[in-house]
């Protein structure tokens, strides 16, 4: 994973939604069946799917609404505009993991949709995911930048991937 390192006197390790989430373009529009809506989270392993309607993103279909519907038994069969969620919460690839994870606490969500500059969807983000991005932010924050043994060969001391693990011992 590519932390980007902003410049200060002490080390700030930014990661943005952009490097962590699940990259998908899957979407189901609102006249879709629910067949359809759960062929497409079944084949693409996922859980969480963007409505729209035209160009907008206008909700969210989770793999728990249409978990106790009886997919393809009904005469006149569901719609995703049926069980869809038209109040969900979302956020930017460009946003840092920190804002993702906020979002999620507030609204105990266990997952994002994740939408570029435009509004379009470009991925869903979990709570693993940022999760994991946490454990390695602190991480990152005891690496020192080091010109010593361990560098990547032909590296001159200073470049970039020169980092050496100062492991915290406990007495």
């Amino acid at each position: 994973m590519t932390a980007e390192r902003i410049h200060s006197n002490e080390l700030d390790v930014r990661f943005r939604v952009a490097q962590v989430m699940r990259q998908s373009d899957e979407v189901v529009h609102l006249d879709h069946t629910l067949d359809e809506a759960a062929g497409r989270m079944r084949r693409h392993a996922l859980t969480l799917l963007p409505v729209v309607d035209g160009d907008e993103l206008v909700g969210v279909l989770s793999a728990d609404s249409i978990a106790n519907v009886e997919l393809g038994s009904s005469k006149l069969p569901l719609t995703v505009s049926d069980r869809m969620a038209r109040d969900f919460a979302f956020c930017y690839d460009h946003d840092d993991v920190s804002t993702a994870k906020a979002l999620m606490e507030e609204g105990e969500l266990d997952n994002l949709i994740v939408v570029d500059i435009e509004g379009q969807p470009v991925g869903v983000v979990s709570a693993g995911d940022v999760a994991g991005m946490v454990a390695d932010k602190a991480a990152l924050g005891r690496l020192r930048r080091t010109g010593s043994a361990g560098r990547a060969k032909g590296n001159p001391p200073g470049a970039p991937g020169n980092y050496e693990m100062k492991p915290k011992l406990k007495r």
